[in-house]
């Protein structure tokens, strides 16, 4: 019985809806349909065909390009941008020799393609997440978002002209197959499928002209910011206090006011340097410790964070996870502490470096 070829995977991407002259077809002929099930087969043999719509009775294709996709798994893995610019392709899986055959593993490329270009040309293929999947292009054209399964994130690109980079990952706990952006691109919802869940992005307010979504995102961050600090910053200013009570009695700030300098320079630049050197102390040893009290922190108040990842990772047995994160932890450590001690000849004038 001769094997069925799932040859393309034909998407028209609804960010190119102001642009619809064009379209992308994903040529996956890596993978075979057999009467015994799927097949996994060499790679080396895809490609991304560019179909021109100018006539619609007689769509045509103008270019294609051998380049590696898959039509396993992403729901939209192919998009172009509203100006129809440039198309945009994420490569889900890949093929690798395994025993007698081959198997599918995660992929990570994403090919930016030349639409304008006669004939339509390959500009770059830049790195993003594990398996990115799901992907949307904002209307504005200068945002894009990619939804990577088994990285479980969110990749965030910026577009300018012929430039596309990542520019953040944004971790979503988990498997994310569908990322889309709101209408106003203001917000994005993905589809978290394997859990039953959609998620809600907030794009930065600032940038985006609206005010309102920045102060929403600053309220919810009030509660988990007060817990984290009000405890630890009373204990700094009752230090902090002490210290200039005994400062202000001392011999070299009675010498100060006996030459008649104003009482600011002589709280400003006299007490208040010697004061602070067990404040830098204490502060050093609070930051080390706010790590320890994202964890909970976060986790209670279900913020995405470190904390809540590494207490995810840790629900989970994610024994690398939780190594990263414990090395994460003792390389910020030891950055506090030389920064702690190089600030004690900052702010103490009888401390000096050699």
């Amino acid at each position: 019985m001769r094997p069925t070829l799932l040859p393309f995977a034909l998407l028209l991407p609804l960010a190119a809806q102001a642009q619809p002259a064009q379209l992308l077809m994903g040529l996956d002929n890596k993978l075979f349909f057999e009467a015994t099930g799927p097949r996994n087969g060499p790679p080396g043999a895809d490609a991304v065909a560019i179909i021109s719509l100018a006539d619609p009775a007689h769509p045509r294709i103008t270019g294609t390009l051998p380049l590696q996709n898959s039509v396993a798994g992403p729901p939209t893995n192919l998009q172009i941008t509203p100006d129809g610019r440039l198309g945009l392709v994420a490569s889900s899986l890949a093929n690798q020799p395994k025993d007698a055959g081959f198997t599918a593993v995660p992929d990570d490329q994403l090919h930016v393609i030349d639409m304008r270009a006669d004939p339509p040309r390959l500009i770059e293929t830049i790195k993003v997440g594990r398996m990115p999947s799901g992907l949307s292009i904002r209307h504005a054209g200068d945002l894009a978002l990619v939804a990577n399964r088994a990285g479980k994130s969110v990749s965030v690109l910026r577009i300018d002209g012929t430039t596309v980079r990542q520019i953040a990952e944004v971790a979503v706990e988990d498997e994310a197959a569908a990322v889309v952006f709101s209408p106003d691109g203001t917000r994005a919802w993905i589809a978290k499928n394997v859990v039953h869940k959609v998620g809600m992005l907030t794009i930065d307010g600032l940038l985006n002209g609206k005010p309102a979504i920045t102060l929403d995102v600053l309220r919810h961050l009030m509660l988990p910011v007060l817990t984290l600090t009000i405890v630890s910053s009373a204990s700094i200013i009752k230090i902090m206090r002490a210290q200039m009570l005994e400062a202000l009695t001392s011999d070299y700030v009675r010498t100060a006011r006996s030459k008649g300098l104003p009482e600011s320079r002589v709280t400003g630049k006299h007490a208040r340097r010697n004061a602070l050197l067990p404040v830098v102390t204490l502060s050093g040893f609070t930051l080390i410790g706010l790590l320890g009290g994202s964890i909970i922190t976060e986790t209670i108040f279900a913020y995405p964070g470190v904390g809540q990842w590494a207490a995810g990772a840790a629900g989970n047995f994610d024994v690398p996870a939780v190594l990263g994160f414990a090395l994460l932890t003792a390389v910020i450590v030891v950055l506090i502490s030389t920064v702690t001690d190089l600030l004690y000849g900052v702010v103490d004038p009888r401390v000096r470096f050699d």
